[in-house]
């Protein structure tokens, strides 16, 4: 595990978002014989950001939102937390939609807003999310509005995103 933290940690994974994420990973899991240090890992998810690695969007996004790093001196930033997750799942990240729409649907740390999370939801199962494609399951028999518009906004999100990432492969 030291060898794969200075591998990811070296000179060569310079510009590398992953390489960066990982280091953010192991620092916020306290792993390879790390101390766990969300203040590290935060940098090291910033660096990734900017490198639009879409997990790192959910990590950051998560550290801030659900205060994660609070017993450590980090404080607690809902706007910022969720506006990370907006844009990881506006970019593609599965899991920022998942916890978009259970954070909308459940009003922990947010205002209720069932639209919203039907949207999120709904982005995070057509990209494959399976517990996301349960709660909908859910969430349609537990809640009788008309979420056509969110269905239709999620499919076409979706349909962008799909676009970039088959555009990514031909470059």
């Amino acid at each position: 595990m030291v060898k794969f933290y200075e591998l990811q940690n070296g000179h060569t994974s310079i510009g590398n978002g992953y390489a960066l994420y990982n280091v953010g990973l192991m620092h916020e899991r306290g792993l390879g014989g790390l101390t766990q240090d969300y203040k590290v890992a935060i940098e090291y998810y910033q660096k990734a950001v900017k490198e639009d690695v879409t997990d790192a969007f959910c990590n950051l996004g998560n550290i801030y939102a659900l205060g994660l790093g609070m017993e450590q001196g980090i404080p607690r930033n809902v706007d910022l937390g969720v506006k990370l997750l907006a844009r990881g799942a506006e970019e593609g990240s599965r899991q920022c939609a998942y916890t978009l729409g259970s954070l909308y649907g459940k009003a922990e740390f947010l205002s209720i807003d069932l639209k919203k999370s039907y949207y999120y939801l709904c982005l995070a199962a057509l990209a494959g999310h399976d517990q996301a494609k349960r709660v909908l399951l859910i969430f349609v028999h537990s809640h009788k509005e008309n979420y056509d518009a969110e269905l239709e906004a999620a499919q076409a999100q979706f349909g962008k995103i799909e676009n970039m990432r088959k555009l990514y492969k031909c470059l």
